[in-house]
């Protein structure tokens, strides 16, 4: 699996600075005037030969923070998973650095009561295929890795007693105080400036690589943030409203030689 992983995560980075190459090809053949190709366009090797010529922006130009607007709605709504979500990425270049923090509560069972709560957090890179975007619009793939805290419960009432007395009722309670989970989620996002500074967004990941730590009385049903415990992957699908807090433009025109 994680040689898959590996390799997806390659053929995507590739296709991100394919795509870069040919948006841009226009421009440099319009500022290099063709003539390193004889006044005729440039072909993609070429550009990529060029491509030294054209500065990177490495340097940060804003902090987005955003907010996840799925939990919160099953929070309104819902009476089984409530919780929030929040989100802070920063740029480098075409490059995210991204992480993510979220609380999740479940409550399940008529017959039972099952209780499910904890918090997680990820964070990990994102390439963005529009290279040489100043709005700050994305089509994002990245990889995280995320963990979780979480504790769960059981409590049912069990009929009857080791003397054979069927009217009898025992509650009984069973419990997993300090659950640690780990994973790894592949992510491919959209994300776009729709007033001002303001964005909105939306992100499926796929969780993969489940690892949880410290099961005691049971196994749990739940893992907070990750989804049922029985799934050994996930797929999971969250939508942000946020603000970019800007300090300098990005991508500045680049000087290129003559």
């Amino acid at each position: 699996m994680r040689k898959y992983l590996i390799i997806i995560s390659i053929c995507f980075f590739g296709f991100g600075q394919e795509v870069y190459s040919q948006s841009l090809q226009g421009k440099i053949n319009q500022a290099t005037g063709g003539s390193s190709s004889k006044g005729r366009a440039q072909s993609i090797s070429e550009m990529r030969k060029n491509r030294k010529k054209i500065p990177r922006d490495w340097k940060p130009s804003m902090l987005k923070l955003n907010y996840d607007m799925v939990p919160a709605f099953s929070t309104l709504v819902g009476t089984e998973r409530t919780g929030q979500g929040f989100q802070a990425s920063i740029d480098f270049d075409q490059f995210f650095f991204t992480a993510e923090y979220g609380q999740e509560s479940t409550r399940r069972g008529e017959l039972f009561d099952y209780q499910n709560d904890g918090s997680y957090f990820s964070f990990g890179p994102e390439v963005n295929f529009m290279r040489k975007n100043t709005d700050g619009h994305g089509i994002v793939f990245g990889l995280r890795y995320a963990h979780s805290n979480f504790s769960d419960q059981l409590t049912f009432t069990r009929s009857g007693d080791y003397f054979g007395d069927e009217d009898a009722q025992t509650q009984v309670a069973v419990s997993n105080p300090d659950l640690k989970a780990n994973w790894m989620e592949m992510t491919l996002g959209l994300t776009a400036n729709v007033w001002k500074d303001m964005y909105m967004g939306y992100t499926v990941r796929y969780k993969i690589l489940r690892q949880v730590k410290q099961i005691d009385g049971m196994a749990p049903y739940d893992v907070a943030g990750f989804g049922l415990y029985e799934d050994n992957t996930a797929v999971r699908f969250n939508f942000y409203m946020g603000w970019a807090i800007r300090w300098r433009e990005k991508f500045p025109e680049p000087v290129l030689p003559k």
